[in-house]
């Protein structure tokens, strides 16, 4: 684990493959769902440990994975966040992480989205930020592309919100709500397309004795 002190936002960035991951295992094994849930977020956290020493930031990003895992295995947004507080109390020094996830939801709550109501939960450099940022925007629109939009429009790392928000809004609302326009001009498109299918059926693969993930 990384002897820093850093909660930076970059755990939380990396870590929607984790939450992909145990989907992919929990629709192909059975496995029960309180577990896979459990491990996606550890595995989350473990994830975020090796460059970000301070918990808060380990814990956002396990709570982003267990938040992916949910909505992928048909749990809605909303109803997603309380198993993730839960799991989140169970671990000390959680307040900043706990904190910051339900004022996302006190002020998703409060009415259509705005930029005033987002800035509210900072600028999205440190982890929790990041994830409560693109928490609120997914929570709060009422499509892809307006939550998209919503996550990178502030004076904060805006790259980060938006990719975050994205992987949630993609969760719920599945590829084909991505703009054609959008996808059209994305770079190494093929390739994202390829990884992203091979890990929604990298549980198939590993209950026949292989992984199925070698480098395209």
């Amino acid at each position: 684990h990384a002897t820093n002190h850093s909660k930076g936002c970059g755990g939380v960035m990396r870590v929607a493959p984790v939450g992909m991951l145990f989907a992919s295992l929990h629709a192909s094994h059975g496995r029960d769902k309180e577990t896979a849930l459990r491990e996606a977020f550890e595995v989350g956290c473990a994830s975020a440990a090796l460059t970000h020493g301070h918990v808060t930031g380990q814990y956002a990003s396990g709570a982003f994975a267990a938040l992916l895992f949910l909505v992928l295995t048909g749990t809605s947004l909303a109803q997603s966040v309380p198993p993730v507080l839960d799991l989140l109390t169970a671990c000390p020094d959680n307040e900043e992480t706990r904190d910051i996830i339900n004022r996302a939801v006190q002020l998703a709550c409060m009415g259509p989205p705005c930029h005033a109501r987002l800035s509210q939960l900072g600028e999205g450099w440190i982890g929790e930020e990041a994830l409560a940022i693109g928490l609120y925007a997914a929570l709060s629109a009422t499509d892809f592309e307006s939550g998209v939009v919503l996550a990178v429009n502030h004076d904060g790392d805006s790259d980060s919100t938006g990719l975050i928000a994205g992987h949630l809004l993609g969760a719920m609302h599945g590829f084909s709500a991505i703009p054609e326009r959008w996808r059209v001009s994305l770079e190494l498109r093929t390739v994202l397309e390829e990884m992203a299918e091979r890990l929604a059926l990298c549980g198939h693969c590993a209950s026949k004795g292989s992984t199925g993930m070698q480098a395209p």
